[in-house]
């Protein structure tokens, strides 16, 4: 609750008392304090003297509080801190909101903001402390809309943009959601006083932002249900929950009364804002019930509560924006004769819904980096289909080397690193033709060369393979190579079967020098899916420094296994849902191949000449021989995964449940929806 809110509370002489103490205290120790007169100062309590003095009409330099304990990318607490604290770092930033001359401090707002926005979105923050600290950082977090408030007065207009309209908001929606979703049906948190009161603080912070109607009701639904909780055990407030820190149990009966009359006493309405807020927070109403009901059908997202999918698709949303931002750091569409790139509204709620459905096992940053890695999986698509697949044929060949000469480049790879073959092979057994001699690289070439290569060095030089072990980021980079191979290989096959389409009207491609399909799904069709090259950046993403998330040969032996299978399964539901789009623009799919269709010999290609009910009919049936396949790859891919998951901590095996449940998850949007862009 705010200061000012309860100053009315005390009385004149009681808070003339408390005015002088604070502000002697500040001015004998040269505008910092500590705990007590004699203690060393910190920045906690010089943030907290700052704020209530400001509460009471009294303004006091924050330069010392800067000067004392501001640091590279945090405020430290004392000048020898063991680890940096976000409640700390928060109430340095509204101590600083809080001054008449805001916008002196703008670096500092922008620096203690990024780090509590970075520290807050991960969940394991909140884990890890004890309960007697979760009301002081959930509570902490959720007053940084002060910041939004200074804003929208007109100050802060020089702090960085993607700070105000974008991180702040998607801090807020997750940290809202996470709490309700938590919130039990009686509606407390863990039956307990004290952590309801945790639990309904940040609700009441949120309830001030202008949330759009569906959302604020189920806010305010949850506000009320904890304070009626509180309420019919008012005799508990006293008692207080045991904490468990530094190898250390208490409790504080005082504290826990505290929060619990902070908790009864928040209003939880909405305050006034500008304009640029409102709109920092508004969604189109229709669409989102639209988004709710479409993935709501969808079998891995049934268990989500109607709340928990309004929370999910409104933060989806944020990423959304944020990624429309970013979406042209790397691969240029003006190049690209596609459709318009719409699976981008798609890919941030697949991570977020599924990211709930797991008790919110990702940050968000992880979350948003493997948003980002989705978008390039789906980039790297539409380039190598519509721009590289019209380079001519020996630049087409050449191309196949710049995955393995980027592998030597420094710093990633040891030199005795054996390279895997620089020459690529379509997956046909007729012989290739070569070239003698390097034929001239025309201004398209270098131009898809230049394009490739920065895609390369955003995977290669990304933080979260800087911070792995070498054999961790060579693995990788092998399933990068192989990622881009195998579009090159499925380019050349695109190219024969639509040479055949054209030579012989429909008729079907001559299998005898192509690939059985069997052999095709398990290579080419799955290792352009991303899937593998994916799963080995989220397991360098998600690990400790200079480790590898799974510990043991066996573990990632048994993860490549999965990975494969998984990868096949995402094939051919991709395959069955894009059939149609495949065939009219001359993409093999799985069932162009003969061993999928109820007739012998006969491809897609020939089928889709038949008039009427009998093409339906033989092109359903292919369809649900290729879904039986696809169920036995996941039989296959389940028994890895049990086997795996069982040598696995719980915050491990959620991580990557998380990962497959995402993958299989688009599988599913295929299979109701093709949303990959078209070729035009």
């Amino acid at each position: 609750m705010d200061l000012a809110e309860v100053v009315e509370d005390f009385y004149d002489g009681d808070l003339h008392v408390i005015t002088e103490y604070l502000r002697n205290s500040i001015g004998d120790q040269g505008g910092v304090v500590g705990f007590a007169p004699t203690f060393l100062p910190d920045a906690d309590d010089t943030a907290k003297s700052l704020l209530a003095l400001t509460t009471l009409g009294v303004q006091i330099d924050r330069a010392p509080l800067i000067r004392n304990f501001e640091g590279d990318n945090h405020f430290k607490t004392y000048e020898l801190e063991g680890s940096p604290s976000v409640s700390v770092n928060c109430n340095v930033l509204l101590a600083l909101l809080t001054s008449p001359h805001v916008d002196q401090y703008v670096p500092q707002i922008e620096k203690a903001t990024r780090f509590c926005m970075q520290l807050l979105e991960f969940e394991q923050t909140v884990r890890q402390v004890g309960p007697g600290l979760r009301g002081t950082v959930h509570a902490a977090g959720f007053r940084t809309c002060q910041l939004l408030n200074v804003y929208a007065h007109g100050s802060l207009r020089n702090l960085a943009a993607d700070v105000v309209r974008i991180d702040v908001p998607i801090i807020f929606v997750q940290l809202l959601n996470r709490a309700l979703s938590k919130q039990r049906g009686n509606g407390s948190w863990e039956d307990s006083v004290e952590r309801t009161s945790y639990g309904a603080l940040p609700i009441s912070y949120a309830l001030k932002l202008p949330w759009p109607v569906p959302m604020r009701l189920h806010a305010e639904a949850a506000l009320l249900k904890a304070k009626r909780y509180l309420e019919a055990h008012s005799g508990q407030w006293a008692t207080g929950d045991y904490a468990w820190i530094s190898k250390v149990t208490y409790k504080l009966p005082t504290n826990a009364e505290a929060y619990c009359l902070a908790a009864m006493k928040s209003p939880g309405k909405e305050q006034s804002w500008a304009s640029q807020v409102e709109q920092l927070f508004d969604i189109d109403a229709i669409k989102m019930k639209n988004m709710a009901n479409f993935y709501s059908h969808l079998p891995l997202l049934q268990s989500l509560s109607e709340t928990t999918m309004a929370f999910v698709i409104h933060e989806a949303v944020m990423y959304f924006n944020r990624l429309r931002q970013v979406r042209l750091n790397v691969f240029p569409r003006d190049v690209m004769a596609v459709s318009a790139d719409d699976y981008l509204e798609y890919i941030p709620v697949a991570w977020t819904t599924i990211n709930a459905v797991n008790g919110f096992a990702l940050s968000g940053d992880e979350m948003w980096e493997m948003i980002m890695i989705s978008m390039l999986n789906y980039q790297v698509d539409e380039y190598m289909e519509s721009v590289v697949a019209r380079l001519d044929e020996p630049s087409s060949q050449l191309l196949g080397m710049i995955g393995t000469e980027i592998r030597h480049s420094k710093p990633l790879l040891p030199t005795n690193s054996s390279p895997q073959s620089v020459t690529f092979q379509p997956t046909v057994f007729s012989t290739s033709q070569s070239d003698s001699g390097s034929p001239p690289r025309s201004l398209a070439f270098e131009d898809v060369v230049e394009v490739l290569s920065k895609y390369i060095r955003h995977v290669k030089w990304h933080s979260a393979l800087m911070k792995s072990p070498e054999t961790a980021q060579l693995c990788v980079i092998q399933e990068l190579q192989k990622f881009l191979l195998a579009h090159i290989a499925h380019n050349a096959d695109n190219i024969k079967l639509r040479k055949h389409q054209h030579d012989r009207g429909r008729a079907s491609v001559d299998w005898h020098d192509q690939a059985p399909h069997y052999d095709w799904v398990h290579t080419t069709g799955a290792n352009d899916m991303s899937c593998p090259f994916s799963f080995t950046f989220f397991r360098c993403l998600s690990s400790t420094p200079g480790s590898h998330y799974l510990a043991s040969i066996d573990q990632r032996y048994l993860a490549r296994e999965m990975c494969l299978h998984f990868a096949t399964l995402r094939r051919q539901y991709n395959d069955y849902g894009s059939v149609i789009r495949d065939d009219a623009e001359g993409n093999l799919n799985s069932l162009h191949f003969p061993e999928l269709t109820d007739k012998d010999r006969q491809s897609l290609s020939s089928l889709m000449t038949v008039e009427g009910s009998g093409r339906e009919g033989s092109l359903e049936r292919g369809k649900d021989l290729l879904m039986k396949m696809a169920n036995i790859e996941r039989t296959f891919m389940q028994v890895c995964w049990e086997a795996l998951s069982s040598s696995l901590g719980e915050a491990v095996k959620m991580k990557l449940k998380t990962f497959i449940d995402v993958t299989d998850l688009f599988g599913q949007i295929y299979v109701a929806r093709d949303i990959a862009s078209k070729a035009m």
